[in-house]
């Protein structure tokens, strides 16, 4: 707010206009009749009991306002200036005295400030009498400035570029609607948008000058443009923004309008003025820009419909487009149904490890694939998108899912084109089920007669049996034609695959004869194993084994059940002695009737 006094009988015009007077008048005389207009600066408005007055309040009390010293303040329609007036006045010659008024101003709160500003309009500031006009003087004051640079933060998706979009860079500072605080006569101080340039212009945004700076001490400048070509890393990237102003009206400076605005001076008196940060005391001439950085990642499940008989492991490939990012290994132990996972990156991958999860993070935007190993052992019964999976996904093949990182599942960008979602398209969840496809069969060759005799060195072929229990080829399965009975009657086959199979008995062991019907051998889903004998019979498994052992009997070759005792071969020689003693007299008697003919 800025007080103006003016002592209007020491105007030098005026004084001319006395001097006129007096060449024609003989004694000292009075100017009566007078009109003494004030056109105030564009950049100012009338103060009137501590309370601006608008020109809407003008207009709104019926074209004009009395100030309550004889002036009246109007607008001039063709220009929008407030006009004070004093009609009607008797300006007394210097030699009896002055005709003095004093009118308030404040700048107005759209004015940015500046230096050396005068606040009235020459030369429509005037007073005219009948014998002439005099030009009013112009009091100049410093007008303060107050200049803000706001903080921004947004968010991107790991692999975008740096936002520099008009909105992103208005919002720090906008060149066009440039703020700052203003002190309002009852001491507050009010966010005002500047429209009216240090020199009374409309604002140029020209006159701005916005420097990026890479480190908080602003030493390392970067364009905007190239700024914009950055892709920064997670969580976050921050650059730091400097505005300087510069108009001729924040450069004259002088000891008059210093002492008329208590010491204060818009900007440097150099011409510039440089923005402050909006959040804090003037600490700091810089905004902050501050880019978070949010990525995706994939997490993978893998369980059994069944318990692990033994450890096993699976092994994933994880891709993003065509190119191998990761491998993730399931592992399952004996006794469990679910997965340990593991991951590990591929040379120069662009992501990490969250081993807590255990999860693939650190994703960019894109597509990527999980897809499964085959492993001979198992049969993949369902690849599934878990429940947890936020982003875009579908099912691809039966062994691969692909998850679409930055997009959400109703296929919207987020964070993109003006979507703000920092929740969704993060997140791929993928779930795979297996079941086990193969089977290890355990048989056991015992006495038919009594089981606790196991039979050693039988030999056995295998066989792919067809619906009705008829060979599918002559040859046996590769890898079980050989199969012998080991120490106590073992016999051991390992990763059957699921299917039908007869086994045949190919040679006894010594003493026991060699069946001609097979066995039969159902490997079924899951692993599960039943053996039957020829007839379709089921064969029980040994009592209390763990895995199953089924017995297949063989039974010894027939002999005569033996007789007596040792004596059996005592009669057996008497028997050959009579026989052969019966023999000879039986030739000895024939050869005596071939003798008795002859004679």
């Amino acid at each position: 707010m800025f007080i103006l006094y003016y002592l209007y009988s020491n105007i030098n015009e005026l004084k001319v206009i006395f001097e006129k007077i007096q060449q024609t008048i003989t004694q000292n005389i009075d100017i009566a009749g007078a009109e003494i207009k004030d056109v105030i600066d564009p950049r100012f408005v009338i103060v009137k009991d501590g309370e601006s007055v608008t020109n809407e309040m003008i207009k709104n009390a019926g074209g004009s306002i009395n100030l309550g010293d004889g002036g009246v303040v109007s607008v001039d329609e063709s220009t929008g200036n407030q006009v004070v007036k004093w009609t009607n006045q008797t300006i007394p010659n210097a030699e009896k005295g002055t005709w003095s008024r004093t009118i308030t101003v404040r700048a107005k709160d759209e004015y940015i400030g500046g230096n050396n500003v005068p606040t009235n309009v020459s030369p429509d500031s005037k007073i005219t009498t009948g014998y002439g006009e005099a030009v009013l003087p112009q009091p100049k004051v410093n007008v303060k400035s107050d200049l803000f640079v706001n903080n921004k933060e947004t968010t991107i998706f790991y692999g975008d570029t740096v936002p520099t979009t008009e909105d992103i860079i208005n919002a720090l500072f906008n060149k066009n609607a440039p703020q700052g605080r203003v002190k309002q006569l009852d001491g507050t101080e009010n966010l005002v948008t500047y429209t009216i340039g240090a020199d009374g212009k409309p604002i140029n945004p020209d006159e701005f000058e916005l420097k990026w700076y890479e480190d908080e001490n602003c030493t390392t400048e970067i364009s905007k443009e190239n700024m914009a070509k950055v892709k920064p890393e997670p969580d976050s990237k921050t650059y730091y923004l400097k505005v300087t102003y510069e108009n001729d009206g924040l450069k004259e400076v002088t000891d008059e309008n210093k002492n008329n605005t208590n010491e204060k001076i818009s900007g440097n008196g150099d011409g510039t003025l440089k923005a402050h940060n909006s959040q804090d005391n003037k600490e700091r001439e810089y905004g902050v820009y501050t880019i978070h950085i949010i990525a995706g990642q994939i997490q993978i499940t893998k369980e059994l419909e069944s318990i692990a008989k033994e450890a096993v492991t699976f092994t994933f490939d994880v891709k993003k487009g065509k190119d191998k990012i990761a491998t993730a290994t399931a592992r399952i132990e004996a006794g469990r149904a679910e997965a340990t996972i593991t991951f590990a990156l591929e040379k120069n991958a662009d992501a990490q490890i969250n081993t807590d999860m255990p999860a693939l993070t650190k994703l960019a935007r894109g597509e990527y694939t999980v897809s499964e190993v085959s492993n001979s052992s198992y049969t993949l019964k369902s690849a599934t998108v878990g429940v947890a999976t936020n982003c875009k996904s579908e099912v691809t093949n039966s062994n691969e899912i692909k998850f679409t990182i930055g997009t959400d599942t109703h296929s919207t960008e987020v964070l993109k084109n003006g979507n703000a979602d920092t929740t969704n398209g993060q997140i791929g969840v993928a779930e795979f089920t297996n079941e086990i496809s193969v089977a290890n069969v355990e048989l056991e060759k015992v006495d038919k007669a009594d089981h606790s005799i196991t039979i050693k060195g039988a030999k056995f072929a295998l066989y792919e049996a067809d619906g009705n229990w008829g060979k599918v080829s002559k040859n046996p399965v590769e890898g079980y034609e050989g199969i012998v009975s080991g120490n106590n009657g073992k016999i051991e086959m390992k990763n059957l695959p699921v299917g039908n199979y007869l086994l045949y008995e190919t040679e006894a062991a010594t003493g026991y004869t060699c069946p001609t019907e097979p066995w039969r051998i159902i490997v079924g889903s899951g692993g599960t194993v039943t053996v039957q004998d020829s007839n379709g019979s089921a064969i029980a498994s040994k009592s209390g084994s763990e895995p199953a052992i089924y017995q297949l009997e063989n039974a010894k070759v027939y002999s005569l059940p033996e007789s007596g005792g040792p004596g059996t071969y005592g009669f057996t020689i008497s028997g050959v002695a009579i026989l052969a003693t019966a023999l000879l007299l039986f030739i000895n008697n024939k050869r005596r009737e071939e003798e008795a003919k002859r004679s």
